[in-house]
């Protein structure tokens, strides 16, 4: 009798235990509903999220070109954004705004390699893009003085400024980013001082000067003073020229040049998105109260409300970690169906680490067809062929097949990237169907 009071009181803890966690999953998604209905009504939150370069993913030479185009743009003989932009950074590092003549600014292209550049009679401005986190290539900043140098400016009519996607300063570059071997014109994999791709010798802490490295210039104290690096102030500045007119352009000429405004303002998003400062600071303010009364934090002691942030903090973890699951079984689910539809074997892939995916293999031209989603949460549906082999045209040139590819150039493979699993499997769906029609039909 003993062991069956013992056993019931075992099932009646399991049982409170399960309702307790159903009841605190309850709560946490109802706080996610109201915190949604909070976010929502915000008159502070941030604007409908419909950015082109974001879509596209753009990469630094896109937002090269649109700065050029920014600086370059021009009305009644000033550059008003780039007079702007000299006096709000370039002053700080002993640049004049009285210099500013006649800018040349190659508003399509690279100069030599210089991601932007603008040179006039007195100075050259030599802008390294690194907003997207690209690595310094070897002995870039060096290489580029010298360029300018070769033209005729003296080093007291150079200025450098670095926009990088993180906040960092000079003393982040590698030695040899500043560095000018003798042989800088040569190619990074024939310079002599080269250890890989971004590093030579002089980066390593137990470095030994070399025969060759006694000619190399060391710039960095040089331009210390005339170099700068220019973090989310990019952004903000930008907003301010076009929201606020702080570049002082008749009310006409703003109306008239409304694609430049439109494509500045599309661009400050961007940045914002790179910077992760697209929520301003009243926005947060407003999402921070309303969880405040949510918890019933005020009237607490501190120590009492941390504790009672950290308790809801597990309890949305594992609620997010019970929603994975459930959100992957509903993908095997939904690929199971497509393949009892289509009536082929759909093969789940979990053995590489960086990435999960199903493929399917097609007796037909030895395709098969992938899904998967990768370390970086790229989600993509991907046709190959067996030996990276030509596709055959009649699926290049089938446009239900061929829709939406981010390459109609690339013969080897199709790839489609989404935003989201769910319109990866769409399209693996699509693709797969019609696959199988046109083997059938063939």
């Amino acid at each position: 009798m003993a062991k069956a009071n013992e056993i019931k009181s075992i099932f009646n803890l399991v049982g409170h235990v399960e309702r307790n966690t159903q009841q605190t999953f309850q709560e946490s998604l109802s706080l996610s509903e109201k915190l949604q209905r909070c976010e929502e009504a915000s008159p502070n939150k941030p604007p409908f999220a419909i950015n082109y370069l974001e879509y596209y993913d753009s990469h630094e030479p896109v937002t090269s070109w649109i700065i050029r185009h920014i600086f370059a743009y021009s009305f009644n003989g000033r550059h008003p954004y780039f007079e702007s932009f000299a006096q709000a950074f370039l002053t700080g590092i002993g640049f004049n705004p009285d210099w500013i003549d006649s800018p040349v600014i190659d508003k399509d292209h690279e100069y030599k390699s210089i991601d932007i550049l603008i040179r006039d009679k007195q100075y050259a401005v030599i802008i390294e893009n690194k907003l997207k986190g690209a690595d310094f290539q070897l002995n870039q900043l060096a290489r580029y003085i010298a360029t300018m140098r070769n033209e005729g400016y003296t080093d007291e009519q150079i200025f450098v400024v670095v926009l990088p996607k993180y906040d960092i300063d000079n003393d982040y570059l590698h030695d040899s980013v500043w560095r000018l071997p003798k042989d800088w014109k040569s190619t990074n994999l024939s310079r002599k001082c080269r250890v890989d791709s971004h590093t030579c010798w002089c980066d390593y802490p137990d470095y030994k000067p070399k025969a060759h490295c006694k000619k190399c210039e060391f710039l960095k104290e040089l331009f210390e003073e005339r170099t700068l690096f220019i973090y989310k102030e990019l952004s903000e500045w930008l907003f301010d020229c076009i929201e606020n007119n702080t570049v002082a352009i008749p009310e006409e000429e703003v109306r008239k040049q409304y694609v430049l405004r439109s494509a500045s303002l599309q661009f400050v998003d961007f940045l914002n998105s790179i910077y992760d400062t697209r929520e301003n600071n009243k926005y947060i303010m407003d999402i921070q109260k309303f969880l405040n009364e949510q918890l019933t934090l005020d009237g607490q002691e501190l120590i009492e409300q941390l504790s009672i942030v950290e308790d809801k903090q597990k309890e949305a973890n594992e609620l997010a970690s019970q929603l994975e699951n459930l959100y992957w079984n509903k993908i095997n689910d939904l690929i199971n169906e497509i393949g009892e539809k289509y009536k082929v074997h759909i093969v789940r892939d979990d053995d590489n680490d960086r990435e999960t995916k199903f493929h399917c293999d097609i007796k037909f031209e030895d395709i098969f067809l992938i899904l998967r989603v990768d370390n970086e949460g790229q989600y993509f549906c991907q046709l190959e062929t067996k030996g990276k082999v030509r596709i055959p045209d009649s699926i290049m040139n089938d446009y239900d097949i061929t829709e939406e590819l981010n390459d109609k150039d690339n013969t080897k493979d199709c790839i489609w990237k989404y935003a989201s699993y769910k319109e990866s499997l769409l399209r693996f769906d699509r693709v797969l169907g019609r696959l199988l029609d046109i083997q059938k039909n063939s």
